[in-house]
């Protein structure tokens, strides 16, 4: 029987999100051209040799840790929060227009084990830093692209902060007592600041950065 006082915690594990270039979209083909003008053919396909072996890993590492699929909340970075048979239809999409993408692949994998995907984000604020993204990749010289950037940078970290914090209500609300659940998120993000800052509120989550 638990002690009064002791109690399991909710679990969240968080896998950093590298992409590989088809993960751009519409994009893709411009992030490609300004890469290979900037670094060479060479550079971009190792880069992208890496990206993928990060992910064989990345699996590997989530495995070890991660012992029941069945039952575990999945929340995707860029994935809109709505009800759970959107959200479906929503990665089926996503899949069908990038079949590649090993982020999407490991996903479909926990799902045929029992994991459930569940809405993660503020799809407004995600339409937005797409069009900053965009004026800035199809900028037409390094000089104009640098006055974007200046221009941008602060909405740009505005934006970031604000969906941190979407998330980590997000993850609060729908994280079941005692539940698992996994985060795939971009490197810039900092959701376990946001987690951390409504915590005050009540249950803890327990935090595994893998």
């Amino acid at each position: 029987e638990t002690q009064q006082g002791e109690q399991k915690m909710r679990t969240l594990y968080i896998v950093p999100i590298i992409h590989i270039i088809e993960d751009y979209g519409s994009l893709a083909s411009a992030f490609q051209d300004v890469y290979i003008r900037l670094l060479g053919q060479k550079k971009f396909d190792e880069k992208q040799k890496q990206i993928r072996e990060f992910w064989i890993l990345a699996e590997k590492e989530m495995r070890k840790h991660v012992k029941k699929i069945k039952g575990l909340i999945i929340y995707q970075d860029a994935f809109p929060a709505t009800d759970r048979k959107k959200i479906q239809k929503f990665f089926d999409l996503s899949v069908n227009d990038n079949p590649k993408s090993p982020n999407f692949l490991l996903i479909k994998k926990l799902l045929t084990d029992g994991a459930i995907l569940e809405g993660t984000e503020d799809f407004n604020l995600i339409v937005e830093q797409m069009e900053l993204a965009k004026q800035l990749i199809l900028a037409p010289s390094e000089e104009e692209r640098k006055a974007i950037l200046e221009k941008t940078k602060d909405r740009s970290a505005e934006i970031v902060r604000l969906r941190d914090a979407f998330i980590a209500k997000r993850i609060w609300e729908t994280l079941p007592s005692e539940g698992e659940g996994i985060i795939f998120i971009g490197r810039d993000h900092d959701v376990i600041k946001a987690l951390e800052e409504l915590e005050a509120e009540g249950e803890e989550i327990n935090i595994i950065c893998l």
